[in-house]
């Protein structure tokens, strides 16, 4: 899961008409021995533990899709078009290599700098932002989660005109490219490289997975995330939930009458980068029931001043709608937009990002 979020009369004529939502309670500040308190705890150590089972999942899913490319026959040399080096469409030319940096440069200050020239719609891209070079048996990158290199080995995907190839580093994970033309390659996460020393302005990218997928979410109109807020039901949410390629989890009864509902999988790049599951809390455990507020959940991969660096954008994106978001701790911010409430709570231990949207009380 990896850009944010009309009818003002009818929002507030819907808004008036939907039954009082339940007072939410916060599990990381209520006070324990209570029982909505406890309750809270409950559904949060929950919801973390079904976030974990599913991010068990996708691995495991990973490495058999993994097992099963590697099973194909190997890319002839003069046949794989990722062979070179590479450079994001939009990032610096380089006359030493694919890394975007010179020899014996780099680290955290160059990726910094790299990722200050970015919008942060493109950071899906992070990993890649200081290139890559593909060789015959190895590879190195340069991203924001560091460098990385070694062996490597290359799987068809597609054949064809505009051929698609899988790059399967040895120490884990797959690399999926479409070969667009000679100079240009898009990844299956819609990233745009180009050769070095080409122009970026390349021939376009033949239509594949990547382009059918962007243009499809680009024709689906969505409401705001927070304007879904005490007008959208369990039925609505599962059906967009649907409507984004995913599946939602079991309804689950909360305190005080409410009810919960998670996604860990789906399209949602037009909520935030990095998504890993959003989660929806009503005020009713009914189809009927209306959403009171809603939890994003980023999953960012990096830690120390690389997650602080990422942290930092998704709080001056978010500013432009609730302001300078205000600290409460030293981990958990807040903002408020007209009847909307913004809680930010941030976990650089494991690379997580909290984003709650709620009513106003």
């Amino acid at each position: 899961m990896n850009c944010i979020f009309p009818g003002a009369v009818a929002l507030i004529l819907l808004a008036m008409a939907a039954p009082a939502a339940a007072q939410y309670v916060d599990p990381r500040t209520c006070d324990p021995g209570t029982a909505a308190c406890d309750s809270a705890i409950r559904t949060q150590r929950d919801n973390d533990a079904a976030y974990e089972e599913q991010a068990r999942k996708n691995r495991a899913e990973r490495e058999r899709q993994r097992a099963a490319m590697l099973d194909k026959p190997p890319v002839p040399a003069k046949h794989n078009g990722l062979l070179g080096s590479w450079r994001l469409a939009n990032s610096p030319q380089t006359s030493k290599g694919g890394l975007g940096r010179e020899a014996g440069t780099g680290g955290l200050t160059d990726l910094v700098g790299i990722l200050g020239s970015m919008n942060f719609a493109t950071l899906a891209c992070a990993p890649l932002s200081g290139g890559v070079s593909f060789g015959p048996s190895s590879y190195s990158r340069q991203g924001i989660d560091g460098r990385a290199q070694g062996a490597i080995a290359y799987r068809s995907v597609r054949s064809g005109a505009a051929p698609v190839i899988a790059a399967i580093p040895a120490d884990g994970g797959v690399m999926v490219f479409e070969v667009a033309s000679p100079d240009r390659i898009v990844g299956d996460d819609g990233c745009v490289l180009v050769r070095v020393g080409a122009s970026a302005v390349d021939a376009p990218a033949a239509p594949g997975p990547s382009a059918t997928s962007t243009a499809s979410a680009a024709a689906v109109s969505r409401r705001n995330v927070r304007e879904q807020l005490g007008i959208e039901t369990v039925a609505s949410v599962e059906r967009d939930i649907k409507a984004r390629g995913g599946s939602a989890g079991t309804l689950r009864a909360g305190s005080q009458s409410t009810a919960t509902l998670s996604a860990m999988s789906g399209d949602y790049s037009d909520v935030g980068p990095y998504v890993t599951a959003v989660n929806y809390e009503f005020d009713g455990t009914g189809s009927a029931a209306r959403l009171v507020a809603v939890t994003v959940v980023h999953s960012f991969g990096v830690f120390g001043d690389a997650y602080g660096k990422l942290a930092a954008e998704r709080k001056a994106v978010l500013a432009q709608d609730f302001g300078v978001l205000q600290m409460k701790s030293a981990t958990e911010f807040g903002g408020a937009a007209g009847r909307y409430e913004l809680v930010l709570f941030e976990n650089p231990d494991t690379g997580y990002l909290y984003e709650k949207y709620q009513l106003g009380r």
